[in-house]
């Protein structure tokens, strides 16, 4: 989830302190109480997702960026959510509607939110797609900023960071297995070829193979899993961007670390650390970072910028490119915050909000435009789709 995302009953530890952001701050909150839960979970939730069978992908279109940018990805290719299938599939969606409502117990100990959480579950299996009016939202608010920031010069990525569910769906509860459709980013990759939409998944999942990218005791990506997230970005904005040279930094393998359980409180036990984290050789570079416009600091290269931070202006001078980067994310983009602050000279981290009201959300183009930056990332958790833009 991202950190707006995050359920506030969330106690953190050691590294986790700086996820501070009560009350929708993930990995970072202090344990709230179950009525400031129940608050959340309806400030949180759509309306109750119905079978759309409009929101089947359609045939993909040309693909704007790069081939690298969006690595053909294996979609489910049976449609349980449509009109034939939908009332069949939502029965056997009824019989475990208890357990889908807050979490629910994957496979060898994995752990995914239920619909408590974005209706995370519905859009998991597809149950929860995009209307048409809905998926022209995303395409014509990713659209217009593009028109904006190309017209002015400035290159403009839009990143979905893919659920836990979307790198291991084999880990979702077998009784799952028969009623899980494409979903809402299906839909978008399938319709949005025209757009400047990356697509992080097949990465994630060909890297899953050998090391985990998730934990199954908390639905964010790793520390590993955000760094193989932005190897792939890199790798896209070096095809796109002749004068870019984003190199990787090295690292020695990974650590296994005991990270926050994030379900805890819904009766799961920690039984093993599995949050990996990269050992970077060397290690990264300091940045300074100003925080929230104050003065600035040094800090350590490995460091999160919060949701606290923001806005925030890191500049690193052993950066591997010059270019400047106006980074809009969530939670997800918190996680990979060192890596991209490694790569460029420049960056300006804000919080996109757009799991907020309208009111609370950022003019990304009007900030672009007074700023100049060369490149402006949008980072989206794949949850947000549950709630397109409105004006």
């Amino acid at each position: 989830m991202s950190l707006r995302e995050l359920p506030p009953e969330q106690t953190i530890s050691s590294r986790w302190t700086h996820l501070r952001y009560v009350p929708l701050v993930i990995l970072v909150v202090l344990v709230v109480v179950a009525t400031g839960v129940g608050l959340w979970a309806r400030s949180n939730q759509a309306a109750p997702p119905t079978p759309d069978p409009a929101g089947t992908p359609a045939a993909p279109v040309a693909q704007r960026l790069p081939d690298v940018c969006r690595t053909p990805t294996e979609v489910p290719s049976a449609a349980p959510w449509s009109a034939d299938n939908a009332g069949a599939s939502e029965a056997v969606w009824n019989e475990h509607a208890e357990e889908t409502a807050n979490v629910v117990l994957g496979q060898d100990r994995w752990v995914f939110w239920g619909d408590l959480q974005n209706n995370n579950f519905s859009q998991a299996l597809g149950r929860r797609t995009l209307s048409a009016e809905e998926l022209e939202s995303w395409r014509s608010y990713i659209a217009n900023l593009d028109t904006t920031l190309t017209e002015a010069g400035i290159e403009f990525y839009v990143v979905i960071a893919p659920a836990k569910w979307a790198i291991y769906p084999e880990e979702l509860p077998t009784w799952a297995e028969s009623i899980r459709g494409p979903g809402p980013l299906d839909q978008l990759m399938a319709a949005g070829g025209d757009l400047p939409l990356i697509d992080l998944r097949e990465s994630l999942r060909e890297a899953s193979a050998e090391t985990q990218t998730f934990s199954r005791y908390n639905s964010h990506w790793t520390s590993f899993g955000a760094l193989t997230g932005w190897n792939t970005i890199a790798e896209c904005l070096n095809a796109n961007e002749a004068d870019l040279a984003i190199t990787p930094n090295p690292i020695d393998g990974v650590t296994l670390v005991e990270d926050y359980n994030e379900f805890g409180n819904y009766g799961v036990e920690l039984e093993e650390a599995d949050w990996t984290e990269p050992v970077f050789t060397p290690p990264l570079a300091p940045i300074e970072l100003t925080i929230a416009g104050g003065d600035p600091s040094t800090i350590e290269g490995n460091r999160w910028t919060t949701f606290d931070d923001m806005p925030a202006l890191s500049r690193n001078e052993s950066a591997a490119t010059d270019a400047s980067v106006l980074f809009a994310g969530d939670s997800f983009g918190i996680i990979m915050s060192p890596y991209y602050q490694q790569a460029f000279r420049e960056v300006r981290t804000l919080r996109h909000n757009l799991d907020a009201d309208p009111s609370e959300r950022p003019d990304i183009a009007e900030l672009a435009l007074a700023t100049r930056p060369d490149i402006v990332i949008l980072e989206i958790a794949q949850r947000h789709l549950n709630r397109p833009p409105t004006p």
